[in-house]
This record gives structure tokens, sequence and C-alpha cells, in this order.
């Protein structure tokens, strides 16, 4: 099997970020409602979330959310909060040899969730290039301009009252320089699922998190 892959510049979503969504939309939805889901949070309950948690991205989600409309589950899907559960792969390696640091990494999805998009964007002057997953912000892995590394691998457990990781991982890119700010960061927001996330800096620090809602988040390796 074959997939296609495509790489966009986007700083902001507006309209073409606006046909993908509508686009997606029924994907977007059972990726988030899952099935038979009778505990879906409100979208009120959604952006207090967000806001408690992740407050630098608020602007930022506010505008998919402006462009989607009035629109109350496309706002709890934006949000990236409390997804029922979902398991899939992905292998990764950090290489500190010749030409390294560098963060060597394999999608181990199914290629027909495994989305076709890799994006550069400036939310707010960061520059990130990411492997963009999800209707908005998700990213399975990306870079931001200051060198911080982010790349998830998913792991066995349970769903907890917390967010998607991929939207985790975009915070930090967001927000972080560093390894130590970005550990500081994920350890601090609740999580949905057990994944392991791994860092990597310019200056060739790095570490694994192991993450999950029902255990006390772990660092293997902080030089």
């Amino acid at each position: 099997m074959r997939k296609r892959f495509i790489f966009e510049r986007e700083d902001r979503p507006g309209s073409a970020w606006l046909s993908r969504f509508i686009a997606g939309r029924a994907e977007a939805e059972r990726w988030y409602l899952g099935e038979g889901r009778a505990d879906a949070p409100t979208a009120a309950e959604c952006r207090a979330a967000l806001s408690r948690h992740m407050p630098e991205l608020m602007p930022h989600y506010d505008r998919p959310c402006a462009v989607a409309g009035d629109d109350a589950l496309a706002h709890c899907i934006l949000s990236h909060y409390r997804p029922p559960p979902h398991i899939f792969g992905c292998s990764q390696a950090i290489w500190l040899g010749a030409d390294g640091p560098a963060l060597v990494r394999n999608y181990d999805f199914p290629l027909d969730i495994v989305t076709d998009r890799f994006e550069a964007t400036s939310w707010s002057g960061r520059k990130v290039i990411a492997k963009a997953q999800r209707p908005w912000g998700g990213c399975i892995d990306g870079m931001n301009d200051d060198g911080l590394v982010a790349s998830l691998t998913a792991a066995p457990g349970g769903a907890g009252r917390g967010f998607s990781v991929i939207l985790m991982l975009r915070y930090v890119l967001e927000t972080c320089r560093r390894v130590d700010e970005a550990i500081a960061a994920l350890i601090r927001i609740p999580i949905a699922l057990p994944q392991n996330v791994t860092l990597l800096d310019r200056s060739g620090e790095y570490a694994t998190l192991f993450l999950g809602p029902d255990r006390t988040p772990a660092v293997s390796k902080l030089w």
C-alpha cells in the first residue's frame, strides 16, 4: 500500500483549514466520539480545561472555533480534551553520532489513519514544522526553530480525564525551547491516554517521558 504525503506552509488556520476540517469532519467525529460514548464533555468544559492547563493556546484555539462557527461538537473536537481510547504504535530513537543530534522515528499507524500532511506554522512568532494529525493543532512529532524536537509512541492502559498527547506535543513546540522546559510542561498537563514522549534539543540533551492518566510521570534520562 502506498500513501502520498504533502508539505504546506500555513502560518495560521483560515479558509483552507476550514475546507480540510469540513472534508475530514466524519473521521474527526469518529476519533473524538469513539463507539457508543455517553460521557463526552461539553464545549464549556473543554474550553475551561484548555484555558486552565494550556492558556497560551487559547488565542490559537479561538481562531479555528470562530472559523468553524457556532458548532459545539466542533469546539469539543478542536480542544482535544478527553478523547476515547485509541492505541497505535510507532518507534523512535535518538542519534548522537556524527552529524547529530537527531531523532529518528517510524510511523506504525495504519495508512488510512495517519494524515498526509506535514506543515510549517507560525502561530505566535515561533516557527514549528510538524507531522500534523487531527483537525487542529495536533502533531505526532515536530520541531521548532529553537531546535526542540518532540515525538510520541503509544503505550497500553486506560483512559483518563485529560488531553490528547498530540495537542500536548504542539503545546511544548509552541512554548518551550529546551528539554527541561518541555518536561516541566508535559508532567503538569493531564493526559487522556498512556503515551511515551521523547524529547531532544539542539544541545544534545534528551529524555523519554512515560505518561499516563493513572501513573506518576517518569523520565528515563536527562543529561
